[in-house]
């Protein structure tokens, strides 16, 4: 699931971080997986995804939360990507902020 994360997490944010400084151009080298979780275990998240998609979707779905050291600031550097398995059993991300 963090390969695919790793993977989906550029398109994205259309291989585009912006910070307070311009622009850094995301690939897997530019930033850091810092935490991995199922959305079921924290009541926020599992809320806010079962708003957005229903609570079969918010179920089945994880976390991937990581950090941009380009960015030059902590307010800019943090990101959180929702990914659920697919029924073909594919990781699909399909929310990131």
């Amino acid at each position: 699931m963090v390969e695919a994360a790793r993977r989906q997490i550029p398109a994205a944010y259309r291989d585009a971080w912006v910070n307070q400084n311009g622009v850094v151009k995301l690939t897997p080298a530019t930033y850091d997986v810092t935490a991995v979780f199922a959305v079921a275990s924290h009541t926020r998240y599992f809320r806010e995804a079962a708003q957005a998609c229903g609570s079969r979707v918010a179920t089945a779905s994880w976390v991937v939360q990581f950090y941009v050291p380009e960015s030059e600031s902590a307010m800019y550097a943090a990101g959180t990507a929702f990914l659920a398995r697919t029924r073909s059993r594919r990781w699909r991300l399909w929310d990131a902020r």
